[in-house]
C-alpha cells in the first residue's frame, strides 16, 4: 500500500481532531474513512509482469542445470524484475526474458513469440562462425563430398525417410573404407513435430551395412547433426557391437528444488540381429553435433573399436521439455527448457561442454579450397589402407 498524499494527510488530521470531540464510535468511523480515502490501492500486476513471474517460476522449478552453468537464478530475478512494469512493451519484455536465459547456453531453452520471433539460448559455434553458418548442405557439405570423391569413394547413395528435401542417411565406400552420414536423429514428422520412431529403420540399416561388409574401416559422420531421438543412434550403435553394453545414464527433474532429480536410469545398447561392422570405426563430431547426436557420441565412447575425431560435441543432451505442447505463458508466448541430466557410465556429465574427442582436428574455411576436409582426411589416415 502506498503512502497517503500530503493533502489527504491534512484532511486526516482535521477529521481526527473532530472525532475526538464527538466520542469513541465516531472516532473509529472517521479514522477508518480517512485512512481509506488517503491510501492508494495497489494495481493488479500487468500482463507483462504476470508473464515475467510465470517465466521465472517455470524455470526455477523445472530447469536442470543451474548448478552446472553456475547461474544464480534468484539473483537473476532481483536484477531483472525491476525492468518490467505496466508500461513494458512486448519488445522490451522479450529482450528481458532472453537476456535472462542466454547465459544458460542451452540449445533446448526456447522462447517463442507466436507470429513474431523465436529465440534459443544456444552457445556461439566455432564451426558456424568459420563457415558462415553454411554447414550441410552448404559450403561445408560440398567440401566433404569433394573430399570423398577425391579419395576414391563412389557417388553417395541415399536411404531412409526424406524431410526438408534431405534423406536420413547418405553413404558410400571406396576399396577399403565405408562412409555413413546422418544429419538428424529422427526420420519423419507429424504435424510439424519430429517423431521418435522411424518405421523400417532396421531394414534400411541392413541395406547400408551390407555395403560395408568386407571393408577394413568405417567413417561415421555426425557433424552438423541437429539431433532428435535415440532410436536411430541406438540402432546404429547396435550395428557396431557383438555384446550388450551400458551406453549412459539419465535422470529426470522430479521436484521444485534445483537439486531434486529422480534415480539414475541406465540405457543399454543391444547388438543388432543383422549385419554388423566390428572393425575400426572413426566417428566425426563438431560443436553442431547436438542432442540425440550428443547422446550418440556419448554411447560411442564405450566401444573399444571406435575413435572420436574432430571437435567436442555440442553438449545439449536433455529432451526438450515440454515436448509436444510447450508451456504457455500468460501473454500467449511459449517456452521449452531442459529438465534431464545425462551421464556417462562412469557418471560424468558433459552438459554444456560436449563429449570430448580422442583426436582433435578443426575444419577451417581454407580446407574447402585446399587439400579438403581435414577431419575426414585425418580419419582416413587412422584407418587401415
Amino acid at each position: 500500500m502506498q503512502d497517503a498524499a500530503p493533502g489527504n494527510l491534512t484532511n486526516f488530521k482535521m477529521n481526527a481532531r473532530a472525532a475526538l470531540r464527538l466520542g469513541g464510535a465516531a472516532v473509529y468511523v472517521l479514522l477508518l474513512s480517512a485512512l481509506w480515502a488517503g491510501a492508494a490501492i495497489a494495481a493488479p500486476p500487468s500482463r507483462a509482469e504476470q508473464t515475467f513471474e510465470e517465466f521465472w517460476r517455470f524455470f526455477d522449478e523445472n530447469y536442470a542445470f543451474f548448478a552446472e552453468k553456475n547461474i544464480d537464478w534468484k539473483l537473476e530475478y532481483e536484477r531483472s524484475r525491476p525492468l518490467v512494469n505496466g508500461r513494458t512493451t512486448d519488445e522490451q519484455l522479450f529482450d528481458v526474458l532472453t537476456t535472462m536465459v542466454k547465459p544458460l547456453g542451452d540449445r533446448h531453452v526456447i522462447l517463442i513469440r507466436p507470429g513474431a520471433k523465436e529465440f534459443d539460448a544456444r552457445r556461439p559455434s566455432r564451426i558456424n562462425a568459420e563457415f558462415g553458418g553454411k554447414g550441410q548442405p552448404g559450403a561445408f557439405g560440398q567440401m566433404v563430398n569433394s573430399t570423398l570423391q577425391a579419395q576414391g569413394f563412389a557417388p553417395l547413395k541415399f536411404a531412409g525417410p526424406v524431410a526438408g528435401g534431405k534423406p536420413l542417411f547418405s553413404y558410400s565406400s571406396n576399396a577399403r573404407t565405408g562412409y555413413l552420414r546422418f544429419t538428424r536423429t529422427w526420420g519423419q514428422t507429424l504435424g510439424g513435430l519430429p517423431l521418435p520412431v522411424t518405421p523400417g529403420l532396421d531394414t534400411t540399416l541392413e541395406t547400408i551395412f551390407r555395403e560395408f561388409a568386407g571393408k577394413d574401416g568405417l567413417v561415421i559422420d555426425v557433424r552438423f547433426n541437429e539431433g532428435g531421438f535415440r532410436q536411430i543412434p541406438f540402432a546404429v550403435a547396435g550395428r557396431l557391437t557383438e555384446t550388450r553394453f551400458l551406453g549412459h545414464y539419465h535422470q529426470n527433474k522430479n521436484g521444485k528444488g534445483h537439486g531434486e532429480f529422480g534415480e539414475l536410469i541406465p540405457s543399454f545398447i543391444e547388438p543388432a540381429k543383422g549385419t554388423r561392422f566390428l572393425k575400426r570405426v572413426m566417428l566425426l563430431t563438431n560443436d553442431q553435433t547436438v542432442s540425440g547426436a550428443d547422446e550418440f557420441a556419448l554411447v560411442m565412447t564405450q566401444l573399444p573399436n571406435v575413435t572420436l575425431i574432430g571437435e567436442r560435441s555440442n553438449g545439449s543432451f536433455s529432451d526438450r521439455y515440454p515436448y509436444v505442447r510447450p508451456k504457455v505463458l500468460p501473454n500467449g508466448w511459449k517456452i521449452h527448457l531442459s529438465n534431464q541430466r545425462y551421464f556417462s557410465p562412469d557418471k560424468v556429465n558433459y552438459e554444456g561442454v560436449g563429449v570430448p574427442v580422442d583426436i582433435e582436428v578443426q575444419n577451417m574455411w581454407a580446407d574447402k579450397d585446399g587439400p579438403g576436409d581435414a577431419v575426414l582426411l585425418r580419419a582416413l589416415q587412422e584407418l587401415p589402407r
